[in-house]
């Protein structure tokens, strides 16, 4: 019985230290990440420029201060689609903040957070509809629904995933190298 009650304090024990030690480890939040710098180009924030400088045509805005845009011509490459309200669409990140944080990203300074955040690099207009099936996927889950698009998509993902000396999993780089050679 001795050795019996031992072992479960030995075991009692371990696990508190465990529980202890996982709640230490910083949690992906993201309001930590601070996206769509304010005031990027007079009053617009990110998402607005953006949407103004990738329309094909010439951008509506929501009032005389043009601040917000609200019409324009925007092609979703995800979808394969045209889009002409801005409301349509959301821009995303192609490597999502919270796969970053997973990567390697998670103790990064809040400056290093809002620069990835905010890359342009790492941000596409989409369509909001598909943004929200991708949600914060890795492309070992997630592929745009547009086949002509995936060989960008994993070329973009992978420059960013590189600029930023992010990591792979083990099951992702096998995945990756089999996507690498579809695009051959």
């Amino acid at each position: 019985m001795k050795i019996y009650i031992q072992s479960l304090l030995a075991l009692l024990t371990i696990i508190y230290a465990c529980e202890i030690l996982s709640s230490a480890e910083p949690k992906y939040n993201r309001d930590n990440w601070f996206h769509w710098n304010k005031n990027v180009s007079g009053c617009q924030n990110l998402r607005h420029f953006l949407l103004e400088n990738t329309s094909s045509k010439p951008v509506n805005y929501h009032t005389e201060k043009k601040c917000r845009v609200k019409g324009g011509r925007w092609y979703g490459a995800y979808t394969d689609t045209f889009f002409y309200n801005s409301s349509q669409l959301d821009i995303d990140h192609i490597v999502p903040l919270s796969w970053a944080a997973s990567h390697g990203a998670i103790n990064w300074s809040k400056k290093k957070k809002r620069q990835f955040a905010n890359d342009i690099d790492n941000l596409i207009a989409v369509s909001r509809s598909e943004n929200r099936k991708k949600g914060a996927l890795g492309f070992d889950d997630y592929l745009p629904p547009n086949k002509d698009f995936h060989c960008d998509y994993i070329e973009k993902f992978e420059n960013i995933v590189s600029k930023y000396k992010l990591t792979y999993e083990e099951n992702e780089a096998a995945v990756l190298k089999r996507l690498r050679l579809s695009c051959r």
